[in-house]
């Protein structure tokens, strides 16, 4: 996430933040700058570096964690791989819960929130405290209405692709920003469209190279050649 927050001033919201986070055993796993911004100071350019973005994990797993230092944003993609042999078994299901946030649900949120009754109440609170936590429990109530808690069953089979390794995933993290940059208008679609195919051609290549490295290998094991056929059929 984006904070706003730098992790490298020592100031009152940087405490606050990761207490809030080690209190709930998370931890960040990017430590160097996301950010590098010129500005003008005296009549000269001065550079400024700032962490202000993060992925925090709540896992011991061994995990990998970086910056893409490219130039498509003042911002620097952060990227974080988890070790897949610490991660559960390819049949297990997962449930994660998560809260469902567009800009549909957001427009009807800030309406209800601006236009609620309550809103006139809190305005009318002589007591600062008061009025807040009037506030944050109004605030709460329509969260939980508008981007109500889903939750929904996650598997390793069929998510897993073992040839997808740690360069393609930066790739595809970069293809992703380019796409976004491409929908504002902020980059030539060429750009985006370029990369995109350039990407795709390479994960078909590492998929190739990878089922023909597993035929190879299990050309004497009658079994894992027709395992291996059955993950190419259902992978296709």
């Amino acid at each position: 996430g984006d904070y706003n927050i730098c992790l490298q001033q020592n100031n009152c919201h940087k405490i606050e933040l990761q207490n809030t986070m080690q209190s709930n055993n998370l931890y960040p796993t990017i430590l160097a700058p996301t950010r590098v911004a010129s500005v003008m100071r005296d009549g000269q350019f001065v550079t400024t570096n700032s962490l202000i973005d993060n992925i925090y994990l709540n896992t011991q797993s061994k995990f990998q964690s970086g910056i893409l230092e490219v130039s498509i944003s003042d911002h620097y993609p952060i990227f974080a791989v988890i070790n897949e042999q610490s991660m559960s078994s390819s049949n297990k299901e997962t449930i994660i819960q998560y809260r469902l946030i567009n800009e549909s649900n957001l427009n009807k949120f800030r309406y209800e929130l601006e236009n609620n009754p309550e809103i006139s109440d809190i305005f009318r609170t002589n007591s600062g405290q008061e009025a807040f936590s009037k506030f944050l429990t109004l605030f709460s109530n329509l969260y939980d209405i508008y981007f109500p808690i889903k939750s929904k069953k996650l598997t390793r089979k069929g998510v897993n692709k073992p040839w997808v390794n740690l360069t393609l995933i930066t790739h595809m993290k970069i293809r992703d920003n380019l796409s976004k940059l491409e929908k504002r208008n902020q980059i030539d679609k060429k750009i985006f469209t370029d990369f995109r195919n350039l990407l795709t051609t390479e994960i078909r290549k590492a998929k190739a190279e990878y089922f023909s490295n597993k035929f190879k290998e299990n050309e004497n094991n009658i079994k894992e050649t027709w395992r291996t056929i059955n993950s190419v059929i259902k992978t296709n």
